[in-house]
């Protein structure tokens, strides 16, 4: 039988998992494989406040590449939503952006998808 938490610690298991290939995504600029992560009606908050859709944000992203990392990820799971926070890293052109991320993750079909992202700069 199994427990809810073990149900839950399956879940935060695939929900990282996602957030590593999404990041990985970035990072080696394969931009099919990140669209894919992404729910249509994505709402993303950059760092500066500025709010892009999916198709604004995928573009913006193809034009400034960048490696991404992110640590002291924390996953609490409600039903088939679940909220991440943690720190990440943008690394480009010899300059790194650091910030506290807040994301939600929806499961449909089966699978985890992010849905919006909040960053915020860390001075």
């Amino acid at each position: 039988m199994t427990t809810q938490s073990e149900t839950n610690a399956a879940i935060i298991l695939a929900i990282l998992a996602r957030e590593e290939q999404r990041c990985q995504a970035i990072s080696n600029q394969r931009w099919d494989e990140l669209a894919s992560l992404l729910t249509d009606d994505l709402t993303h908050v950059h760092m500066p406040g500025r709010q892009e859709d999916k198709a604004a944000y995928l573009a913006g992203v193809r034009n400034n590449p960048r490696t991404v990392t992110r640590k002291d990820l924390q996953v609490r799971v409600y039903a088939d939503t679940a909220v991440m926070t943690g720190a990440m890293t943008n690394a480009r052109e010899g300059r790194e952006d650091h910030a506290r991320v807040t994301q939600v993750w929806l499961k449909k079909d089966g699978q985890w998808y992010q849905t919006a992202f909040q960053a915020s700069r860390i001075a």
